[in-house]
C-alpha cells in the first residue's frame, strides 16, 4: 500500500532535510466533474496529487472538535452564526502545532508539513466560509484548496507571508449543516535544497451562516454510522473484500458484499489510541475488520523519510493478542514489510527479507493460530520473490500454512516496467508450495504510476489478476479521492464484486459412475504451469521435466490439476500434447483426429502426457477446456469454481466442454 503518513519534521531541523523528488510523478487527475458552488463561479479543480517524498498534506477539519470558540448570534427566528474553529482545537492525525505572537498575544497555528485526514460535519447551513492563512514561499505561493464533498469552495495561491483571511461565499442550500464535511488541502509543496521551502500554516476557520434555533456553544454533530443495514457477515462466503480504513462511514461500501462475498475493513494504525475509534464504529456498524499489525505506510522511498522518521513498526504483543481476541476481528494484516526494508537499504531484497522480526511475526501466526483467524501478507514488487528465498521464511512458512494468506500488491507500474505480474507469480508460488490461499491488493495505485488511465473496465480487469490465480481476499485502496463512491475507480470495485457474486458456490455433482474404475495400474499426478509473460498454460507428468522448467524462471508451478493413468487401462485414452509456436500455446486433446489436424496446421507433436478417463468413473471430474483467443491460451481444469472465474476473467476464456474424466486422487 501506498499511504503516505510522515513524522513532521521540526522548524530546527529544516535547513538538513532533503525532500527527494524521486516519486514526484506519482499523480492522477480526478474524473468527477464538480458542481458549481462558489457564487457566480464555476471550480477549477486541481490535480490530485499522490502522496509522495514531498510532504503532502491532506487535513480534514476534526472529527471531534475539541473546544468551537466564539458563537455570536441575536435572538430572532432566524440567527446568524459565525462559528469560530482554532487551529489548535482541530483534531488531525499528523501536523504540527506551532505558537506565534501578533501583537504581542500568543497564538497558535497549524503548521502544514504532513499528512493527516480527520472529518467533521458542518454544524450549520453555512452561506460564507473564511480561513485565516499564512504561507512560506519558493519558487512559487503554497497552494491552499478546500472542499466539500465533490464541490470545490476554495483554490487559492496564499502569497502573503502574514496572516491573510480568505472568504468564499457557499450555497446553503448545498451547504447543509450536518450533511457535509469541510477538507482542506495543500497540493503544491516543493522545496529547493538549501535555498527555499514552500509550506502552509492555518490560524482558524470561520463558517457563517443561519440557525432558526439559536444555541450558545453547541457542540458539533457526530458523525452517525449509516441506518442502512450492514451486510450480514457470512463465514461460508467464498470471498472477502477488504476495504482500507479511509472512509469508515461511507454506508454504500456495503453494496459490494453480497452472499458470497463479505465487506470486511483493515486497520492502519498500529496503535490502540489510532484504532479505537474506528473499532468502535465498525463494531456499531456490524463490520468486521483484519488489525494492522506489522509494516511501515511510505512516506518515501530511499534513505530518508519512512526509512528514518517512521521506520518498520510492529505492534506489541499484549496489545495485538487483545485484538484478535475482538468478536469483530476477523484476523491480521501485514503491510509490505520486506518492500519497505528494500527501499531503505538500496533495495537488497534478500537482505530485507531476511532483516524482519520474524520472532514477533511468529507470535502473530500463533495468536491467530489460537483463534482460528487469518493473517493477510502483502508485498509489492519482488517481495514474495524475496521472501519465498528467505532461510527463515523457509523455515517459518510451513508453520503457518493453516494461517497465512500471501497476498501481491498491483501498486508498482511505470513506463518502463510492470511489477504485478512478478508480484503475482511469486505470492503464488508461496501459497502454492504451503497449501495456502492467495489473496489480491488492488490499487489505484496502479494507474498513478506513470499512467492516468483508471477507467472503471480497466479496474475490473486490475481486479481480475487475481481472479485469474483464485484469490479469495481482495484488499481494496488507492488515493483518498479515487475511493470515493461514484468514482471509476470504486465503479469498477463494484462490478468486480457483482462479478465475485455470480462465481458458482456449489460444485456439480458427479454423474452417476457408469462402471468401476480399474485399479491396477498406477496414477501420476498432472502438474499445471503458467507462463504470464507469453500467456501459456502448460500441464506435465514428468517430475523432471518439470523441474527443469521451473529452474528456467520462466513458468511458476500451480499445483496438480489431477492424476492420469501411466499406462492404458479399459475406459482410458491418450492425451496428446502438442506446442503451437507461432501462438505460443500448448493444446491438449484426447482426440486423436484433431491432434493429427493440429499437427498438419503447424503444430508440434508433445507426445502422451498420460491417459484420461472417457467416460466418468467413481473418484472422477469432467476436466474442462477452456480457450482465450485474445491472448492466445489453452486452460485445462477439473474445479468448476476455476471454470467459472476463468469465464468471468478478462482474458475472456470461452468453454470448448471436456476433454475427458480426470482423477483427483492418486
Amino acid at each position: 500500500m501506498k499511504l503516505f503518513l510522515s513524522t513532521p519534521k521540526s522548524t530546527k531541523n529544516k535547513k538538513v532535510t532533503k525532500k527527494s523528488t524521486k516519486s514526484r510523478s506519482k499523480r492522477g487527475n480526478s474524473k468527477n466533474s464538480l458542481r458549481q458552488v462558489l457564487i457566480g463561479k464555476g471550480p477549477n479543480v486541481l490535480p490530485y496529487r499522490r502522496f509522495s517524498n514531498r510532504k503532502a498534506v491532506f487535513v480534514v477539519i476534526g472529527m471531534a472538535i475539541v473546544g468551537i470558540a466564539t458563537v455570536i448570534y441575536t435572538l430572532a427566528a432566524t440567527t446568524t452564526v459565525n462559528t469560530t474553529v482554532e487551529a489548535e482545537n482541530m483534531t488531525w492525525n499528523r501536523g504540527v502545532t506551532q505558537r506565534w505572537s501578533p501583537n504581542n498575544i500568543v497564538g497558535k497555528a497549524l503548521y502544514w508539513n504532513a499528512t493527516g485526514t480527520s472529518t467533521v460535519q458542518l454544524p450549520v447551513n453555512a452561506t460564507s466560509f473564511s480561513v485565516y492563512v499564512k504561507g512560506d514561499q519558493c519558487d512559487g505561493a503554497p497552494v491552499l484548496k478546500a472542499t466539500m464533498g465533490n464541490y470545490e469552495i476554495l483554490n487559492k495561491a496564499v502569497t502573503s507571508k502574514n496572516w491573510t483571511k480568505y472568504s468564499v461565499a457557499i450555497d446553503p442550500k448545498i451547504a447543509v449543516a450536518g450533511k457535509h464535511n469541510i477538507n482542506l488541502s495543500f497540493a503544491n509543496d516543493y522545496v529547493r535544497y538549501g535555498t527555499c521551502d514552500r509550506n502552509l500554516y492555518i490560524d482558524k476557520i470561520i463558517f457563517t451562516g443561519v440557525k432558526e434555533i439559536p444555541v450558545v456553544n453547541p457542540k458539533p454533530s457526530e458523525p452517525k454510522p449509516s441506518t442502512t443495514p450492514a451486510p450480514k457477515y457470512n463465514p461460508s462466503a467464498q470471498y472477502n473484500i477488504i476495504m482500507i480504513g479511509w472512509r469508515p462511514y461511507e454506508k454504500d461500501y456495503a453494496q459490494l458484499a453480497n452472499n458470497n462475498t463479505n465487506l470486511v475493513y483493515r486497520s492502519i494504525h498500529r496503535t490502540a489510541s489510532g484504532n479505537k475509534a474506528k473499532f468502535e464504529l465498525w463494531d456499531k456498524m456490524g463490520y468486521k475488520y483484519f488489525n494492522n499489525v506489522a509494516g511501515s505506510d511510505w512516506a518515501s522511498s530511499g534513505k530518508g523519510g519512512a526509512c528514518k522518521n517512521i521506520p518498520l513498526a510492529y505492534m506489541d504483543k499484549p496489545y495485538s493478542e487483545e485484538l484478535i481476541k475482538r468478536s469483530n476481528s476477523v484476523g491480521y494484516y501485514m503491510h509490505e514489510m520486506a518492500s519497505l526494508n528494500a527501499a531503505c537499504n538500496g533495495w537488497n531484497w534478500a537482505n530485507a527479507a531476511e532483516g524482519l522480526d520474524w520472532a514477533k511475526i511468529n507470535t502473530y501466526m500463533i495468536q491467530a493460530r489460537a483463534q482460528n483467524k487469518k493473517v493477510v501478507w502483502s508485498e509489492p514488487a519482488q517481495g514474495w520473490s524475496a521472501l519465498n528465498n528467505s532461510p527463515s521464511f523457509k523455515y517459518y512458512g510451513p508453520q503457518w500454512k493453516d494461517v497465512l494468506v500471501p497476498m501481491f500488491a498491483t501498486n508498482f507500474r511505470t513506463p518502463s516496467f510492470d511489477h504485478v505480474p512478478a508480484a503475482r507469480s511469486a505470492a503464488v508460488t508461496a501459497s502454492t508450495k504451503l497449501g495456502t490461499p492467495v489473496g489480491a491488493s488492488v490499487q489505484s495505485w496502479y494507474f498513478r504510476e506513470g499512467y492516468n488511465d483508471l477507467t472503471t473496465a480497466a479496474t475490473v480487469k486490475l481486479a481480475n489478476m487475481g481472479l485469474e490465480v483464485g484469490a479469495k481476499y481482495y484488499q481494496i485502496e488507492g488515493t483518498y479521492t479515487d475511493m470515493a463512491w461514484g468514482t471509476d475507480y470504486m465503479n469498477g470495485i463494484l462490478a468486480f464484486s457483482k462479478q465475485l457474486g455470480a462465481q458458482a458456490v456449489t460444485k456439480p455433482q458427479p454423474a452417476p459412475a457408469t462402471q468401476a474404475p480399474p485399479t491396477a495400474i498406477a496414477k501420476k499426478p498432472l502438474y499445471q504451469l503458467w507462463n504470464n509473460v507469453v500467456s501459456d498454460h502448460m500441464y506435465t507428468s514428468d517430475a523432471s521435466e518439470k523441474a527443469r522448467i521451473l529452474a528456467a524462471k520462466q513458468y511458476v508451478d500451480q499445483g496438480i490439476a489431477g492424476y492420469l493413468y501411466d499406462k492404458q487401462a479399459t475406459g482410458s485414452t491418450p492425451l496428446y500434447r502438442m506446442w503451437v509456436a507461432k501462438t505460443t500455446n500448448h493444446f491438449y486433446t484426447a482426440s486423436k483426429p484433431e491432434r493429427d489436424n493440429a499437427i498438419k496446421s503447424g503444430a508440434t507433436d508433445q507426445g502422451i502426457v498420460g491417459y484420461i478417463m472417457t467416460s466418468q468413473v467413481a473418484g472422477t471430474s469432467p476436466l474442462y477446456r477452456l480457450y482465450s483467443a485474445s491472448y492466445p491460451d489453452h486452460y485445462y481444469t477439473a474445479d468448476n469454481n476455476a471454470k467459472q472465474s476463468a469465464l468471468q476473467s478478462f482474458r475472456k476464456y470461452k468453454d470448448e466442454g471436456n476433454v475427458g474424466y480426470i482423477f483427483s486422487k492418486p
